[in-house]
């Protein structure tokens, strides 16, 4: 019971420190004007699924990653192979938040709301391309059972968010939203970065990947896939 707890405390409250982040968004935008407020919500109905996306296209990478808890380095080949498929998605997503102004145009969302995102859009995409370019670290961490490792990355984009967001958004509207949504992430993503690299011992670094050995695999990335031994070769 104590081991559950000490897995999944970590886990409930960077969720938390993430929702937080968004509350205070919300909350300053609200005061500061609510034309920028449904601009905003225009954007995030966009942007949520952008990077879930990601995040849901790297789920699967976790059972290739835990059988190498006990010799970590070994699943490198494996976490280069998902960067390519996390980079992909990510490619997409951000397209689709770049669009949202003529599909917001197009749906019937009031002008004035349209011109008021601004440079949003921009600063959004990128985000989204930062947070790809991490390739599932948080799944990652989790399969070597590094879950306090998640809290810090999601504090620090938390916390940079929550007061990035009420430092900027007065003088700056959505503008300072996108500016502190891509700081906040940025941060986070070298923090994951960093404890990925602690976690595996070495960087990851980036290889072109190994089309042979994930279409020869049933379950792809990797020959082996879930069933290789703790420390067993995972493909070169």
């Amino acid at each position: 019971m104590i081991a559950l707890l000490r897995g999944a405390v970590p886990l409930f409250v960077a969720m938390v420190t993430g929702m937080v982040g968004s509350v205070v968004v919300t909350s300053v935008l609200g005061k500061h004007d609510t034309v920028t407020l449904a601009a905003f919500a225009v954007m995030i109905a966009v942007v949520n699924p952008a990077t879930a996306a990601v995040q849901g296209a790297l789920r699967g990478l976790g059972p290739f990653v835990a059988p190498h808890r006990e010799e970590p380095a070994a699943a490198v080949p494996i976490v280069r192979d998902a960067r390519w498929l996390s980079l992909a998605t990510g490619a997409v997503g951000a397209l689709a938040v770049l669009c949202v102004p003529l599909l917001a145009g197009a749906t019937g969302v009031p002008d004035e709301v349209v011109r008021e995102l601004g440079l949003l859009p921009y600063f959004l995409a990128v985000s989204v391309m930062v947070f790809a370019s991490t390739g599932g670290t948080s799944t990652i961490l989790i399969a070597l059972g590094r879950n306090p490792h998640v809290l810090w990355a999601s504090l620090t984009a938390g916390v940079l968010l929550s007061v990035l967001a009420v430092v900027l958004v007065p003088p700056l509207g959505l503008t300072g939203v996108g500016l502190a949504w891509l700081v906040s992430g940025t941060a986070a993503a070298i923090v994951s970065v960093f404890n990925q690299r602690r976690a595996f011992g070495r960087a990851v670094g980036w290889a072109w990947p190994r089309v042979g050995e994930i279409v020869g695999h049933p379950g792809g990335l990797g020959r082996r896939g879930p069933g290789v031994r703790a420390g067993g070769d995972p493909g070169r």
